[in-house]
């Protein structure tokens, strides 16, 4: 009998020791057999110690690893302390709540500029045009009177605008609306609402 069948024959839950013990393979060779269930007994503990050899090994391994990861977190560390450095330095560089301020400040000023000179290119052309057109053309007149009328409102604001030509675009103004209040007395004798909420635009266009 050799190592594996004398093993797989005590593995069997059906196994009787001492008719192994008295069988002929004990009997006629007990020294062989002996060191047989010696080898059968120490196997858990070969496997135990070459278990812990590999466990030791993966340990050895994972500080290994461990080091490796110890010495680049420093070096990141180290660079995130340098590039914090650099921060410091360079940071009247970067812009501060006045900076902002000054800029934004700046940014206004550049957009009412902006507006002043439209408008007052819009303004010269629309009082060209104005000088062109039939009165009798209303749709045409009006449109351009609207356009006045907003450029004088920017000019006004920044006090940069000829007083004179705003009171003769007043006076047109007037002269153009005045037809219109009495369409507004026949509108509300017939009711209509259409026609009345067009009057009432005008007059709010040209205020």
């Amino acid at each position: 009998m050799d190592y594996n069948e004398l093993k797989a024959s005590l593995a069997n839950s059906d196994c009787d020791v001492l008719d192994l013990l008295n069988s002929p393979s004990f009997s006629n060779d007990p020294y062989k057999m002996s060191k047989i269930v010696g080898d059968i007994f120490n196997e858990p503990l070969i496997n135990f110690e070459n278990y812990k050899n590999d466990e030791e090994f993966q340990l050895s391994t994972l500080c290994t690893e461990l080091y490796k990861l110890g010495i680049e977190t420093e070096g990141t560390r180290l660079k995130l302390q340098n590039k914090f450095k650099k921060m410091q330095v360079s940071q009247p560089k970067i812009p501060t709540s006045s900076t902002i301020l000054m800029y934004d400040s700046a940014k206004t000023r550049a957009d009412k500029l902006g507006a002043l000179i439209r408008a007052k290119i819009d303004f010269g052309t629309a009082y060209v045009s104005l000088q062109l057109l039939d009165k009798n053309n209303d749709v045409e007149f009006y449109q351009v009177l609207v356009q006045l009328n907003r450029c004088c409102k920017i000019l006004c604001e920044y006090d940069f605008t000829d007083n004179a030509k705003v009171e003769e675009i007043n006076s047109i103004k007037k002269e153009f609306l005045m037809p219109l209040e009495n369409q507004i007395y026949n509108t509300l004798d017939h009711m209509d609402k259409e026609n009345l909420e067009m009057l009432k635009n005008k007059f709010e266009s040209l205020d």
